[in-house]
């Protein structure tokens, strides 16, 4: 890897380390993160990428009631017949569309621009000649290694600025932007006979899973500046300001078109998952679990029809980042 030179002196030049080349790519996904030139917004409703994420699940039929001569279990005359109650309703619940892709188009940081700047980062050359970088030089050696950590759906601080979804509502090192998804399954074991309602009622219990969009937070840290030719002062470190306004202006630009380092989010479509999967489960198989009941101590016999069968997947949704 090409590494640019910094100085720890007057008489001494030097390669920067692996870790102070690390520091430098964290204060550059810290620049991206405070202004993203790609973001992911969480919205209540009208969400740009999400589809039709429609959640459903069984509840119980409707009840069916008559009235007996009040002696438990004298007949099974006394007790309405299956073919009096409802089967288990599927129940379709909330659409969910709240993610907004927003896309920031920055100035285009290209070849012309970068040739009339003074403020390119030096290399040592194989005869140990000091040149300057091209903008060639710049993309794998600065802004590669955060765009990969930020498809690979890492948690630290190269990735800062990215999403990705989860079930956990609090992560370390990442903000919740809000819940993009419920899961609502049928709580089969919870359904019980004493709970059977009037005739026509039905009983609804279930249980839920939360999926979260999660942004990654920024690791700040101290770092060092490059060498550059500033065709004044000849060779200087960076100022810290030049330095944000230099690698902020061209993160944003490659992310938002830079052949190889564009990138994108969708759902579904082309590229990497990020995080956990979202699915909607529902019961398959579904016949009635037939159950009936007598209020104590009256002539009042009732019967439900209770959601059963299999439970399985019915529909996924990936959140996805395509680089291109």
């Amino acid at each position: 890897m090409t590494r640019p030179l910094l100085s720890d002196g007057p008489n001494r030049i030097r390669d920067f380390k692996y870790t102070e080349l690390y520091n430098t790519w964290l204060r550059i996904a810290e620049l991206y993160y405070n202004s993203p030139s790609v973001d992911l917004n969480w919205v209540s409703s009208g969400g740009n990428i999400t589809p039709n994420m429609t959640d459903t699940r069984y509840k119980s039929g409707t009840a069916a009631q008559k009235g007996g001569d009040g002696v438990w279990g004298l007949s099974n005359n006394d007790y309405p017949s299956e073919s009096e109650t409802g089967e288990p309703i599927l129940v379709t619940g909330i659409t969910y569309d709240r993610i907004s892709q927003t896309l920031n188009a920055p100035a285009t940081f290209n070849q012309t621009m970068y040739n009339s700047l003074n403020l390119k980062p030096v290399y040592r050359d194989t005869n140990s000649s000091v040149r300057e970088m091209t903008l060639a030089q710049l993309y794998p050696l600065y802004i590669d290694p955060i765009v990969t950590a930020m498809v690979g759906s890492g948690s630290n601080g190269l990735s800062a600025g990215s999403y990705f979804v989860d079930i956990s509502s609090s992560l370390g090192n990442t903000n919740n932007e809000g819940i993009v998804f419920a899961d609502t399954t049928a709580n089969t074991g919870a359904y019980s006979a004493s709970n059977i309602g009037t005739a026509g009622t039905t009983q609804d219990i279930f249980n839920t899973k939360n999926y979260y969009l999660h942004k990654i937070q920024p690791t700040s840290v101290s770092f060092r500046t490059p060498l550059i030719v500033d065709g004044t002062s000849g060779l200087r470190h960076m100022t810290y300001a030049e330095f944000d306004s230099f690698f902020g202006s061209l993160i944003q630009h490659a992310i938002y078109r830079e052949p190889g380092y564009t990138l994108r989010y969708n759902i579904n479509g082309a590229g990497t998952t990020q995080g956990t999967t979202m699915s909607n489960k529902v019961q398959s198989g579904v016949t009635g679990n037939f159950q009936r009941y007598q209020v104590a101590n009256t002539k009042d016999y009732r019967a439900q029809e209770f959601p059963n069968g299999t439970l399985i997947t019915q529909a996924t949704w990936q959140l996805k980042l395509h680089r291109t």
